[in-house]
């Protein structure tokens, strides 16, 4: 499987000795703490190549399964081929949930897929995702989501049938939440009105009031110069939310898991998000 190769390669990545070489911070010889950090409030960012690594190897059975079960319960079948632009792509979770949910199906589409992400720190992962993927035509960009949003003119159109937020709107939730209204209206105007006819934005992240509420609004900023609806998905034995929603199936990996890679890392499971799918079906 891809996403078995993408985590092999970041498990034999990980430096140390004891504890990380050359740790810029009290290292406490457990990525998963530093990562539990970074993920409830803690200024720190993905700022260590190793917690960078265990990061990919923990998570991203269980975030590519999310957008694997929501593409096969959608069944986007007419689209021929699929044109990403996710927003902080990270370790591209969602890329290899695409193609997970084309394998489980028995097809093939030619997938262009673009990643925006401003931590240097991610380059040998991507390399090694473009390596795994060479039918794929996948470009990453290194740069910060506002500064790659500013930098998209009036007169450019996009290409792009699917947008994907994967997991930053709690980063955002986090750690620039004086940004999220800037961030919503730069977002629905720059990327959203800009998208052709019948493309599809997906938000996947936490299944939190804070999160889920930036989800709405984005959905109400997108009606005001497109022709947009939204569904919302969850995944089972969890909360229900203000905004209703439809129960996924299923909520397990669509995976297998090396045993030696469940051993060792902290393999997060099951599947758990909240999910929005806006269709645009046209500019107004």
């Amino acid at each position: 499987m891809p996403i078995n190769q993408l985590v092999e390669f970041c498990a034999g990545s990980i430096n140390k000795d004891g504890k990380c070489i050359d740790c810029e911070h009290n290292c406490s010889n457990n990525c998963n703490i530093c990562l539990q950090e970074c993920h409830f409030g803690s200024p720190r960012g993905y700022d260590c190549n190793n917690m960078i690594y265990c990061y990919t190897c923990s998570y991203s059975y269980k975030y590519a399964s999310e957008i694997g079960h929501l593409f096969y319960n959608l069944g986007f079948n007419r689209f021929r081929q699929f044109n990403i632009l996710n927003l902080g792509c990270g370790s591209c979770a969602d890329l290899f949930g695409v193609d997970r949910y084309l394998s489980i199906v028995g097809t093939q589409r030619p997938i262009s897929y673009v990643g925006v992400d401003n931590n240097e720190r991610w380059l040998e992962t991507h390399n090694q995702i473009q390596t795994i993927f060479p039918q794929y035509n996948i470009e990453f960009i290194n740069s910060d989501i506002f500064d790659f949003l500013d930098n998209i003119t009036d007169d450019d159109m996009l290409e792009y049938n699917f947008v994907i937020l994967q997991y930053i709107l709690n980063e955002f939730n986090l750690h620039c939440r004086e940004r999220i209204d800037e961030f919503i209206e730069k977002f629905t105007h720059k990327i959203i009105d800009k998208l052709p006819e019948k493309s599809i934005v997906i938000t996947n992240d936490i299944n939190h009031n804070d999160v889920r509420s930036i989800s709405a609004r984005i959905f109400n900023q997108s009606q005001i110069n497109n022709l947009t609806s939204q569904f919302l998905y969850r995944f089972p034995h969890q909360p229900l939310h203000d905004y209703g929603g439809e129960n996924h199936p299923f909520d397990n990996l669509m995976f297998d898991v090396p045993e030696v890679i469940e051993g060792r890392f902290d393999i997060k499971k099951p599947c758990s998000s909240a999910q929005s799918v806006i269709f645009k079906t046209r500019n107004r």
